[in-house]
């Protein structure tokens, strides 16, 4: 069986549907990863691809794209970011954010190079990744907390070595410029 390079793959990301809760794995083809390099390129040509014109950013029917860029989880500057792009809810038009974070390194080290949100759940839900497993779990339990109890949590929940990437109170109620917060508790030490 040939690997994904020879047949003209150069990764893969996840594709989360919230509203039937499907998760898929889609290929990143090494056209496309050389027309449109990194974490920025990749969301910003999914989003324009997919996203309808004039859609409500609050709606199922925007997407939030994370991705990590090509050199995300190697020894060096720069490869510890991971990009956030939506059509911004506070603008109406795309935006974009970027981190630097051990998050970004530990999506790729798990075989993805991002994720891609659609739909809304009907429950709160939270995405675990890990060995191979990816699913959605309830979250009801963390709803309402701030980022750094919903962290806690999890980490008591998942295990000390997870990375979280959580939203708090303000998010969830649609606040226009509410956050995604990565690694709130650094646990590498």
């Amino acid at each position: 069986m040939e690997d994904q390079v020879t047949q003209g793959y150069a990764g893969k990301f996840l594709k989360v549907d919230l509203t039937t809760g499907r998760i898929s794995t889609e290929p990143l083809t090494r056209d496309f990863c050389q027309a449109y390099i990194g974490g920025r390129g990749f969301a910003g040509k999914i989003i324009f691809d997919e996203v309808k014109l004039g859609a409500d950013p609050l709606s199922p029917d925007n997407i939030l794209a994370i991705f990590t860029g090509p050199v995300v989880g190697l020894l060096g500057p720069t490869s510890g970011r991971v990009n956030v792009s939506t059509i911004s809810p506070l603008t109406g038009i795309y935006g974009n954010a970027n981190s630097g974070t051990h998050w970004g390194p530990e999506l790729k080290y798990a075989g993805y190079d991002g994720i891609v949100l659609v739909g809304k759940a009907k429950t709160p839900k939270y995405l675990y990744i890990r060995d191979g497993l990816v699913e959605l779990r309830e979250a009801a339990h963390l709803w309402g907390k701030g980022v750094m109890d919903t962290t806690k949590l999890l980490l008591e929940e998942c295990g000390q070595e997870f990375k979280v990437a959580a939203i708090g109170p303000a998010a969830e109620k649609g606040v226009l410029f509410g956050s995604i917060i990565f690694d709130p508790m650094s646990n590498t030490s």
